[in-house]
């Protein structure tokens, strides 16, 4: 009975600190009111499943279930001007990031906000840039190929790609320059699955997109190469960066989506600020989470980036977007 006892205890301890549990919030926090996260997507979006992904979890180790309220509009430049606008900093709200497009809209004169106003709490998604053909093109085996037949026919070949002045766009510019290259740029204003539907109807020759909404097309298209170091080998296994292709450094480029609050709200409420970091790190780290992001299929680009990691991401991704922003404007 006493060996059942200890057993019991022990199970139950265990279930506590595999939940995080543990962790307190600071003294009076969360009394008055739940926390509450901003998604300025709509329901059921990429970003927005993306965002409500560690909810089960972070539930789990809050004192009140997490609040999770949609404001979408205008790629989410909507909800960042209107929440560093209104927001008191008293850290019961935070936001969901999206990056460069986030800092995109500073480049571009629409942002009512600044890059010193987001305190990162850390990523939960690092989408690599991938150029894609379709599988029955034998054209090339890969992106060096693609750029050998880029510089003996400059401007013949068509890469679709979301835009105009976007992120995508720039990484063309940018691949283009550093490589001497030249390919006519196929923008798609309804975003990456147009782009997306331009390679898979055999309207282009190539897609730049990300390996994630790229990974809609799985079925008919073949990885030529990434624009980063880092891989994705559950979803294109064939693909290796372009730097180790063509023999050369270049700039690791994705798409990093990942939680903020208002820099205010540290300031004001560090502690608290500090707790809803680590809450977020325990959901995001938490064996079920790690175990659903792999059966769906997204756990090469879904996973928990800590704070510093995750501000070292960002800045080396803003400093090619400064490089080549009037590509932006």
């Amino acid at each position: 009975m006493k060996r059942l006892m200890v057993l019991v205890i022990f199970l139950a301890a265990l279930t506590i600190s595999e939940l995080g549990m543990a962790l307190e919030p600071p003294a009076g926090f969360l009394n008055e009111k739940p926390l509450t996260l901003t998604v300025g997507w709509n329901a059921g979006s990429t970003s927005d499943r993306n965002a409500r992904s560690m909810k089960p979890y972070l539930d789990q180790i809050i004192p009140k279930a997490l609040i999770i309220v949609n404001k979408p509009g205008a790629s989410s430049l909507s909800m960042w001007n209107t929440y560093f606008a209104s927001d008191p900093g008293d850290a019961y709200n935070f936001i969901f990031t999206n990056w460069p497009v986030a800092y995109q809209n500073v480049v571009g004169g629409t942002a009512k906000y600044k890059m010193e106003d987001f305190y990162q709490l850390g990523g939960i998604n690092n989408d690599p840039i991938i150029f894609l053909k379709r599988k029955d093109d034998n054209r090339w085996g890969n992106f060096a190929d693609f750029a050998k037949a880029c510089k003996k026919d400059p401007g013949k070949y068509k890469v679709a790609m979301t835009g105009p002045k976007s992120f995508q766009n720039l990484c063309a510019y940018y691949i283009m320059d550093v490589l001497g290259i030249k390919f006519q740029m196929v923008n798609s204003p309804g975003g990456a699955n147009e782009a997306n539907q331009f390679l898979a109807g055999g309207h282009v020759d190539v897609c730049l997109t990300n390996a994630y909404s790229g990974h809609l097309i799985r079925e008919v298209s073949y990885a030529l190469g990434l624009m980063s170091n880092t891989k994705v080998p559950n979803m294109w296994p064939e693909a290796t960066s372009i730097s180790e292709q063509m023999g050369q450094p270049l700039a690791s480029l994705s798409v990093l989506r990942g939680y903020a609050i208002n820099q205010k709200a540290f300031a004001n409420h560090p502690d608290r600020v500090l707790y809803i970091q680590k809450a977020l790190d325990q959901a995001c780290t938490h064996p079920n989470f790690l175990k659903d992001r792999k059966e769906s299929g997204e756990s090469d680009v879904a996973y928990w980036i800590p704070k510093a990691e995750y501000d070292s991401l960002l800045r080396d991704n803003l400093k090619i977007v400064d490089q080549y922003k009037e590509y932006l404007k």
